[in-house]
């Protein structure tokens, strides 16, 4: 993420605009998994208003990056503040329909992490990248949904389930959680959960970084061992951890 020198009459006015958005509502269904979602027009129907009332506008631009779709969200304050974030993602194929759907999808997820939408339950993804990962992205030993006590706070369990999900001990702190089953064999919707999350735990510069050298090995999200990715979900997705782990880093 990248920002101004200074945001803090944008953060002020997105404080305002988030306190009046409201959830988008699901106005489409998925045709393979028979879900509904909110569309990209759901989402801005839901933003619209309270960012325009509150001196916010959002600008996105396309772009390509090797075989990726990248869309870099910018919003922008009146006061010439602003914040910008970019989302890669790879198309199923090289049509323009699968370039149009990965598109869609990463305007409607970038917009509603940058501004705060409510998440809602979208398993549409497989239009814009399939369910299918490119080749190098796959990994046998990650062997799905995480099943069995979540949260756990025993360190036998904690090691127990380490094991059977990853076939070895993880070397960062270990976190037990319930891995949702959209995840299995989807790297691009366990990649927008991971952001999804940091901006709930409001993570910082800083802890990103931390986080970077501790799961990901310096790497960013999109080039990560899918593995490392998992990791960083399940310590992410618990936030009485998230708090000790800064506690730790606070009385270092």
């Amino acid at each position: 993420m990248e920002t101004s020198e200074q945001i803090n009459e944008l953060a002020g006015a997105l404080a305002k605009a988030q306190g009046e958005i409201k959830g988008a509502v699901k106005d489409a269904t998925n045709p393979a998994y028979h879900s509904k979602y909110a569309t990209l027009d759901a989402v801005w129907e839901a933003c619209r208003g309270p960012l325009s009332a509150n001196g916010l506008a959002v600008v996105q631009a396309a772009s390509t990056q090797g075989d990726t779709i990248a869309v870099t969200t910018l919003l922008m304050h009146t006061s010439g503040q602003w914040i910008k974030e970019a989302l890669a993602l790879y198309p199923k194929d090289a049509s323009p329909q699968a370039a149009g759907s990965a598109l869609t999808y990463a305007r409607r997820y970038g917009l509603s992490s940058m501004v705060g939408v409510a998440p809602e339950d979208d398993d549409d993804g497989n239009a814009a990248q399939a369910v299918k990962m490119p080749p190098r992205y796959q990994d046998k030993r990650f062997k799905g949904p995480v099943e069995g006590p979540p949260l756990s706070k025993d360190p036998k369990v904690i090691d127990a389930e380490e094991e059977r999900i990853f076939g070895k001990k993880a070397e960062a702190p270990p976190v037990v959680a319930e891995l949702p089953a959209e995840f299995q064999n989807d790297r691009f919707a366990l990649e927008m959960a991971i952001a999804r999350l940091a901006e709930q735990r409001k993570c910082t510069t800083g802890e990103k970084l931390a986080l970077s050298v501790m799961f990901l090995n310096k790497k960013k999200v999109a080039e990560a061992d899918p593995l490392n990715l998992v990791k960083l979900y399940l310590f992410l997705n618990d936030a009485h951890g998230v708090d000790d782990w800064r506690a730790e880093q606070a009385a270092r």
